[in-house]
């Protein structure tokens, strides 16, 4: 019940940022934030969304993925994304985004505005990336923090670089200036990107230390052992 609580906070206040408006009728309500509301089906597209996207990127980071490999997946999941929304959107009808100065949009032939593409990615990475940062500290009680990560850390990763857009969306901006303001968003989103896929290879041992320790033995080599290459190069 937190969880859904939680979501529909966050994706209320999401929506009226950046001018998304579910259907109402048929659909069954979850919460109403900032004269949004929110479905129930939201909550559970949360929980496989945000956090088994968010466990995935642990699970590589820790097993050793590389930087190229985040790139492969981060543009399969944007590729999805188009391929996802825009059949929700155009078909099913549960929700549309709006706005007569919403950029990079177009209601019949584009109707998902391409600057909400760059800005899901972080909805995964940060979150993530912040729970590994904190799960580096070797007190057991940091594991009782992670739902406040994530809850905010979802704030913090649409605001640092939605905010442009956002304000052009609300004071009326003509749509030359959202247009500006949305590639700002779209830039900083890839480069965000971009910083955490070379960030995350960097931290796959950084919570080794809560690994009992059947895990460790896994994870080093026996020791005495020689490495195989060394032993390659004396033959």
């Amino acid at each position: 019940m937190q969880r859904s609580v939680r979501s529909g906070c966050f994706e209320g206040a999401v929506d009226r940022a950046g001018k998304l408006w579910y259907a109402e009728y048929g659909a069954w309500p979850l919460v109403q934030f900032w004269g949004t509301h929110v479905p129930l089906w939201v909550a559970p597209v949360y929980l496989w969304f945000i956090g088994g996207g968010s466990l995935f990127i642990i699970q590589r980071v820790r097993n050793g993925c590389r930087p190229r490999d985040f790139l492969y997946i981060f543009g399969g999941i944007a590729i999805a994304d188009l391929l996802l929304e825009i059949p929700i959107i155009k078909i099913a009808k549960l929700y549309t985004y709006y706005g007569d100065n919403q950029p990079f949009f177009n209601q019949h032939w584009f109707p998902l505005p391409l600057w909400f593409i760059s800005t899901n990615r972080l909805f995964d990475l940060v979150p993530a990336l912040l729970i590994l940062l904190l799960m580096s500290f070797r007190t057991k009680w940091v594991i009782a923090a992670i739902p406040f990560v994530m809850f905010g850390s979802m704030y913090v990763s649409y605001a640092f670089v939605t905010w442009p857009t956002v304000s052009a969306l609300h004071s009326g901006a003509s749509p030359l200036i959202a247009g500006l303001a949305a590639t700002y968003t779209i830039v900083f989103g890839v480069a965000a990107t971009f910083a955490g896929a070379h960030l995350g290879p960097r931290m796959t041992n950084i919570m080794t230390h809560h690994d009992g320790p059947s895990a460790r033995s896994r994870q080093s080599p026996p020791q005495g052992a020689v490495p195989q290459l060394a032993t390659t190069r004396a033959l």
